[in-house]
């Protein structure tokens, strides 16, 4: 399991950047288990994103994107865009944010 400087390191990384904007990620936040730092090693990595509305493309290429990064990761990741957020976990992701680029 990545250590908290190593997975946030990894995320901003120019590679995973990268990967990400292509993607239509302008802003990646970590939220939940692991910007609190209490997963464990079955936790999944949430991500939420400020999309890039400039940038377009279709959702096969998302999903292989998240994949590989899935892959590089060793984990499962939510990749979840910050307008899509129900409601009513809108508060408790703002409680938890915490902003990787």
């Amino acid at each position: 399991m990545l250590s908290k400087d190593e997975l946030i390191n990894f995320l901003k990384s120019d590679e995973i950047k990268a990967i990400l904007k292509e993607i239509w990620v302008e802003h990646l936040f970590l939220v939940w288990s692991f910007s609190r730092w209490e997963n464990t090693e079955n936790s999944d990595l949430d991500l939420v994103y400020q999309e890039n509305k400039k940038v377009r493309v279709g959702w096969i290429k998302f999903l292989r994107n998240k994949s590989i990064l899935e892959d590089k990761l060793k984990l499962k990741i939510d990749l979840i865009e910050e307008n899509s957020v129900n409601k009513h976990y809108k508060k408790y992701i703002e409680l938890d944010k915490r902003i990787i680029f």
